[in-house]
């Protein structure tokens, strides 16, 4: 029973893939997508401008670069 199910899924795919339906589909998905992946980016962008973020980030590095210079030591 499974080879037959196997086959039938197989005979479909090829069918979608030929008329074009499959790659329709996945355009779709896509643009669906789009807003929230825009709003992910736009917020790293925001993130990175930020002087009150990058002043931490110096700060961090700053202790980093401590931490690494005791252990070579």
């Amino acid at each position: 029973m499974l080879p037959y199910i196997v086959i039938i899924l197989a005979v479909v795919y090829f069918v979608m893939k030929g008329t074009g339906f499959l790659d329709e589909f996945s355009k779709s998905r896509r643009t669906q997508d789009d807003p929230e992946e825009q709003q992910g980016w736009r917020l790293l962008d925001r993130m990175r401008n930020d002087s009150e973020m990058n002043r931490r980030l110096e700060i961090f590095k700053e202790f980093l670069g401590d931490n690494n210079e005791d252990e070579d030591e």
